[in-house]
C-alpha cells in the first residue's frame, strides 16, 4: 500500500460519517481546481501535436490528462484493488484492510460512488463486491464486524459514579454531636481518612474528674479505663466493619449509624468522668478506619456491578451468539452449559457457602464434645491452653478483654479442627449431593406444564422449562434471573434437545463443583457463610458475659436469664489493675467484702467506700464472703510469674503476695484447675 493510500484510508476510517462526507467533499473540490488547472493548457497542446501527427508528444500528452483527470473515484477504485490483492494467498489479512468493504458500503451509502467494474482491465473484482455473501464469510470476518458493532456499542455505556464515602460517613459522624458544642475540635480535624492509622491512645484531656481533678491515682485510674474501654470499642467496630465490608451488598449510610450507636452503648457503661473530647477522638478513629473500609467496599460493588464489566462477561457468548444466528447453527448444548456455568453453578456454591454454618458446628461438637457442653469446661480449656503457651499478653487479652479474646479463640479453635481432625470437603460433599438431588427433582418436574402435559417441542418449549425449574428451585437457591435472560438470549433450541442437553450440563456441573470441593479452605468458608459457626458456639458457652467489678471473673451462672451475677472462685484483683497504694492487690474479692477493707473507682467517685457495701454500687452481682477462700492455684502461679508485667501494664508496683505462692508448680497449678473448674477431687 503506498503512503498517499494509507494516509486516505486512515482518514476515512479515524472519522465519524459527518467528518468523512467533509474530507471527501473538500478533497474532491481541491482535485477539481487542480484539474481544472492543467486541463485547458493540456489539451491545447493535444489539438496542435494533432495537427503536426507529432505521436511520440501525442502519447505523452494523454498520460499527463490521464493524471490530470485524477478524481476520488481513482481512490475508491485502489481501495478494491488494494483488498481485491490482500485476498489472494494465506496470509492474514490486517484489520485495516478487513475493514475497507465495511467502509465503502457506509460511503455507497452516504451518496459516494463505488466502482464495481474495472473499465480498463474488464475485471469484475469479486472478493471485493461480494465480501459480505454468506460463502465468503469466515469466522474471522464476523469476529471484525463483532468487534467493531462492540466498540462502537460499548462507547454509548456510561459506567457508574462512585459515591462519595468518607463524606457520607463524616456527615453521620457529626450528626452524633448533634446539639453538642464540638466546633473547635471540628475546625482542627483533617481529612477523615487520615484518622485511625495509628493505635488509640487515651489522653490526659480525655479524662474529667471535676473536683478529683487534683488526685492523681483517680486521674491515673480513669484514664487505665478509658485506654480499655477504647481497645474494646474499637476491636468490637472494627469486626462489624469488617463484617459489612465483607458482604457482597454496596455500602449504606446504616452501617456507619449502627458502628456509632456501638459506640455510645458502650459508652455509656464507661462512667462519666470522661470528657467529649475523648468522645470526639474515639469516634474520629474508628470513623477513620470505617470510611477507608467502606470506599474499599463500595468500589469493590461498583466494579462488580459496572455495566460494562458485566457485558464484557457475556462478550464470547454475544460473539457466539452472533456467529451461530448467522449461520443459522443450532445452539443446544452451548446454552445449556451456559445456563449451568453462569446462573445454576453460582447458585449452588451459594448454598452450601450459605447453610453449611450449622452443619460446622455440629461436627465441632462431634469432635470436641466436652469441652463445649457447659461453660465451666469450656473456660477449662481456654485457661488450661493459657498455662501451656505462659504468653503474658494472652492473659491479659482473657483477663481485661474476655468477649473478644473468646472470639477470636473459638475461630482459631475451628480452623485448627478442620485443618487437622475434620474433613469439611465431606460435610460440603454432603450439601452438594443433597441440593443435587432437588435439582434433578425439580428437571423432571418441569417437563410439565401445569396441567401435567409435556411441553411443547419448540423454542417456547424450552423457556417455559427453565421458567419452571427456576420457580421450583427457588425456595432452596437463588437463581438471578438477570442472568438467565441473558443466557437464553437468542436461544433457538426446541425443547427436547434442549433438556436433554441441560441434563448433561448438569451432570458436568456436579463433577466440576466436586472438584472446586477438594481445594476448599476453611477460612475462606467461615467468612463466607451467613451463620457463623464462631457466633453460634460463642452464644452456646459464654453465658451473660458480666464480669466481677472488682476482679473481672465472669459471671458462672448459666444462660442469660438470671437476676444475679455470681462465681465460685475469683481472681487476685492486682491481675486486672486494683492496687493498695499504688501496689498490685493479692487479696480476692470473697476476702474483701469480709473484713473493713474500701475500694474507690468512678461509680464511688473515688470516695473510699467499703467492700461489704458493694451492692449498693453492684446490686445485681453476690460476691460471698469467705475469708478461707483464697484464690486459686492457678491465678497464684499467673501473679507470680507475671508480676512484673502485670505491674508495667498498670504502671503500679509488683504485688506483695505470700512466700508459698512461690512454690507452686504447673502441675499444681493444673490440679487446682481441674479441682476448682470441673470439680475433680485429687
Amino acid at each position: 500500500m503506498t503512503k498517499t493510500m494509507e494516509i486516505f484510508i486512515d482518514a476515512l476510517l479515524g472519522s465519524d460519517d459527518t467528518e468523512r462526507a467533509l474530507f471527501l467533499k473538500w478533497m474532491g473540490l481541491k482535485m477539481d481546481m487542480r484539474s481544472r488547472k492543467h486541463m485547458s493548457n493540456l489539451r491545447r497542446k493535444y489539438k496542435e501535436c494533432e495537427q503536426k501527427k507529432d505521436r511520440e508528444a501525442i502519447a505523452r500528452l494523454d498520460k499527463e490528462l490521464l493524471d490530470s483527470s485524477l478524481g476520488i473515484e481513482h481512490y475508491m477504485r485502489e481501495m478494491g484493488q488494494i483488498y481485491e490483492a490482500a485476498s489472494f494467498g494465506s496470509n492474514k489479512i490486517s484489520d485495516k484492510i478487513s475493514s475497507l468493504p465495511t467502509l465503502a458500503a457506509k460511503l455507497l451509502l452516504a451518496g459516494f460512488p463505488i466502482e464495481l467494474l474495472d473499465g480498463d482491465a474488464s475485471n469484475i473484482p469479486e472478493k471485493w463486491n461480494y465480501k459480505d455473501h454468506e460463502d465468503e464469510v469466515t469466522d474471522e470476518d464476523l469476529k471484525a464486524d463483532f468487534e467493531r458493532m462492540w466498540t462502537q456499542e460499548m462507547g454509548n455505556i456510561p459506567g457508574l459514579t462512585e459515591k462519595d464515602v468518607p463524606c457520607d460517613v463524616l456527615m453521620n459522624f457529626r450528626s452524633s454531636f448533634e446539639h453538642r458544642n464540638v466546633t473547635q475540635y471540628l475546625q482542627t480535624m483533617g481529612k477523615l481518612t487520615q484518622y485511625g492509622k495509628k493505635q488509640f491512645k487515651a489522653k490526659k484531656e480525655h479524662v474529667k474528674l471535676g473536683k478529683l481533678k487534683g488526685l492523681i491515682y483517680a486521674h491515673r485510674s480513669v484514664k487505665h479505663d478509658l485506654q480499655n474501654t477504647a481497645d474494646n470499642v474499637i476491636s468490637s467496630c472494627f469486626k462489624m466493619t469488617e463484617q459489612f465490608a465483607q458482604s457482597k451488598g454496596d455500602y449504606q449510610t446504616a452501617f456507619t449509624k449502627d458502628l456509632l450507636d456501638e459506640i455510645n452503648e458502650h459508652l455509656k457503661k464507661a462512667g462519666t468522668n470522661y470528657d467529649t473530647k475523648f468522645e470526639f477522638d474515639l469516634k474520629l478513629h474508628i470513623c477513620g478506619i470505617a470510611s477507608r473500609k467502606f470506599t474499599e467496599m463500595h468500589r469493590k460493588y461498583l466494579a462488580e456491578q459496572d455495566p460494562l464489566k458485566h457485558l464484557k462477561k457475556f462478550k464470547s457468548q454475544y460473539l457466539s451468539d452472533f456467529i451461530d444466528l448467522y449461520r443459522k447453527r443450532d445452539q443446544c448444548h452451548r446454552k445449556a452449559r451456559e445456563f449451568t456455568q453462569v446462573c445454576l453453578n453460582p447458585a449452588v456454591t451459594e448454598y452450601i457457602d450459605q447453610s453449611i454454618g450449622p452443619d460446622i458446628v455440629d461436627a465441632v461438637l462431634k469432635k470436641h464434645p466436652t469441652e463445649y457442653s457447659s461453660r465451666v469446661l469450656f473456660q477449662y480449656t481456654i485457661q488450661k491452653e493459657l498455662l501451656e503457651k505462659s504468653n503474658f499478653e494472652d492473659f491479659n487479652r482473657y483477663i481485661l478483654q474476655y468477649n473478644d479474646y473468646v472470639k477470636e479463640w473459638i475461630y482459631n479453635r475451628i480452623v485448627k479442627c478442620f485443618s487437622k481432625d475434620i474433613s469439611l470437603q465431606n460435610i460440603k460433599m454432603k450439601k452438594l449431593d443433597s441440593i443435587m438431588q432437588k435439582i434433578m427433582k425439580a428437571m423432571e418436574a418441569s417437563k410439565v406444564d401445569g396441567n401435567g402435559s409435556p411441553l411443547p417441542n419448540n423454542e417456547r418449549g424450552a423457556k417455559t422449562l427453565i421458567q419452571n425449574f427456576c420457580k421450583s428451585m427457588n425456595c432452596d437457591i437463588s437463581i438471578s434471573m438477570k442472568k438467565v435472560k441473558q443466557v437464553l438470549f437468542q436461544n433457538t433450541a426446541d425443547c427436547a434437545s434442549f433438556t436433554k442437553s441441560l441434563y448433561e450440563c448438569i451432570e458436568e456441573m456436579k463433577i466440576q463443583l466436586k472438584d472446586e470441593i477438594s481445594n476448599s479452605d476453611i477460612k475462606e468458608t467461615l467468612n463466607n457463610v451467613s451463620v457463623k459457626p464462631q457466633s453460634m458456639l460463642f452464644k452456646r458457652v459464654f453465658g451473660c458475659g458480666k464480669k466481677c467489678p472488682f476482679c473481672k471473673t465472669p459471671c458462672e451462672a448459666e444462660g442469660t436469664d438470671h437476676q444475679q451475677h455470681h462465681a465460685a472462685v475469683h481472681r487476685p484483683k492486682g491481675l486486672c489493675g486494683s492496687r493498695n497504694d499504688n501496689v498490685l492487690c493479692e487479696e480476692i474479692c470473697t476476702s474483701s467484702v469480709l473484713g473493713n477493707r474500701t475500694f474507690k473507682n468512678q461509680e464511688t467517685d473515688f470516695e473510699p467506700q467499703l467492700y461489704k457495701d458493694y451492692r449498693k454500687y453492684y446490686p445485681d452481682w453476690h460476691i460471698a464472703p469467705d475469708m478461707y477462700i483464697e484464690a486459686s492455684d492457678y491465678w497464684k502461679y499467673v501473679m507470680v510469674t507475671f508480676n512484673k508485667q502485670f505491674a508495667e501494664c498498670y504502671k503500679a508496683e509488683q504485688a506483695v503476695y505470700p512466700d508459698e505462692w512461690k512454690k507452686i508448680t504447673k502441675e499444681q497449678v493444673l490440679i487446682s484447675l481441674k479441682k476448682n473448674i470441673l470439680n475433680i477431687k485429687y
